[in-house]
């Protein structure tokens, strides 16, 4: 259990959700109903943030729907990529 109610938080879902989440961040991508650290890393390879990243689909789902959470001051930050 966690408290996150100041953090960023985003929904992913839909064909091609895991591969654009795949090209922005540096992690691999969690199994469905597992959840991992991803690091988001901007083009030159610089850190942008990091996000608790949730693979929310079931196992037949091809992970289709994704649920991150980061740093809630950097939300701005982070929408632009």
């Amino acid at each position: 259990l966690s408290e996150i109610s100041s953090f960023a938080k985003y929904r992913v879902r839909g064909e091609g959700a895991a591969g654009w989440l795949d090209r922005l961040l540096a992690c691999k991508l969690p199994k469905p109903g597992r959840m991992t650290l991803a690091p988001m890393l901007k083009e030159d390879g610089r850190l942008i943030g990091d996000f608790s990243l949730a693979n929310l689909g079931s196992p037949n789902s091809n992970g289709a729907d994704w649920f991150l959470a980061g740093s809630g001051i950097a939300e701005q930050y982070h929408m632009r990529w």
